[in-house]
C-alpha cells in the first residue's frame, strides 16, 4: 500500500512541477474561444506585489466530482522590466530553455498564417526518478498585453486559462518600466489525486517558476 501511495504521489509531483513550469514560462496552450476571464488582485494582493511577493491563490473547481476536481489557480507576480520584455521571454523558447529547470525541449510545431497562433511542444525530464513529461499547446496572442491558452495534449485533463500583461508606471528615480504579470487558469489532472497535494505542490512550485521568469526578464 505505502508503495502504490508513493508512485502515486511521485506521477503527481511530474505532473505540478510541469504545470508550474508553464506558468513561468508561458509555453502554454491558448484557443481564441477559451471563456477564462482576467484575474484583477484584491488590495491585500496588490499590497503584497509591491513588496515583491509572488500572490498566489487556488480553489477546487465546483464543475467535477469531489474526488476528481481539479483547481482554479490565480498567481501575479510585478516585474522590472516593460512588458514588451516580459512578453518577448514568456514566448521565447531558447529563453526558456536557458532558466526553466528540467526543460529538454521546446518545439515550435505549427504557426496559424492567418491568426498568428502556435502551437508548441515542450519535454520536462526530471532525471532517474520520474520519466519525461510532455506537452502540446495551443497559444494565441495579443501582442505584448495576453495570451489565452488551451492545453491539446499532455498529462492534464483539462489546463485551459489566460495571462495579462498590465504596464505600470515607471520608476521615478531609476526610470525603469514595471509589469504586473496576472495568470488564471483551470486545471483537471488525468488522475484523482488528494487535494492536499495540489494545494502544497502550487505553494510551492508556481511561486518559485515565477520568481525565475522575473529574474531573467530583469537581467537580460
Amino acid at each position: 500500500m505505502e508503495a502504490a501511495v508513493s508512485r502515486l504521489r511521485l506521477a503527481f509531483e511530474r505532473v505540478s512541477r510541469a504545470l508550474a513550469h508553464c506558468a513561468a514560462v508561458m509555453i502554454v496552450c491558448a484557443a481564441a474561444t477559451s471563456h477564462a476571464e482576467a484575474w484583477l488582485p484584491s488590495a491585500e494582493d496588490r499590497a503584497a506585489l509591491e513588496r515583491r511577493e509572488v500572490v498566489v491563490h487556488s480553489e477546487e473547481l465546483p464543475d467535477q466530482p469531489a474526488s476528481e476536481r481539479g483547481r482554479e489557480v490565480r498567481a501575479a507576480i510585478r516585474i522590472r522590466a516593460s512588458a514588451e520584455k516580459v512578453f518577448s521571454v514568456m514566448t521565447d523558447c531558447s529563453s526558456a530553455l536557458q532558466f526553466v529547470p528540467h526543460m529538454k525541449k521546446c518545439i515550435l510545431l505549427a504557426r496559424d498564417p492567418v491568426t498568428g497562433a502556435d502551437t508548441i511542444e515542450h519535454v520536462m525530464d526530471y532525471g532517474w526518478y520520474a520519466p519525461a513529461v510532455q506537452y502540446v499547446f495551443r497559444v494565441d496572442y495579443v501582442p505584448n498585453r495576453a495570451v489565452v491558452f488551451k492545453a491539446v495534449s499532455g498529462d492534464l485533463e483539462r489546463n485551459e486559462g489566460r495571462w495579462e500583461l498590465t504596464p505600470l508606471k515607471a520608476d521615478p528615480v531609476t526610470g525603469v518600466p514595471e509589469t504586473l504579470l496576472t495568470y488564471r487558469v483551470s486545471v483537471v489532472p488525468r488522475f484523482r489525486v488528494p487535494q492536499s497535494w495540489v494545494r502544497m505542490s502550487l505553494k510551492r512550485e508556481l511561486p518559485r517558476m515565477l520568481a525565475a521568469l522575473r529574474e531573467f526578464s530583469e537581467r537580460s
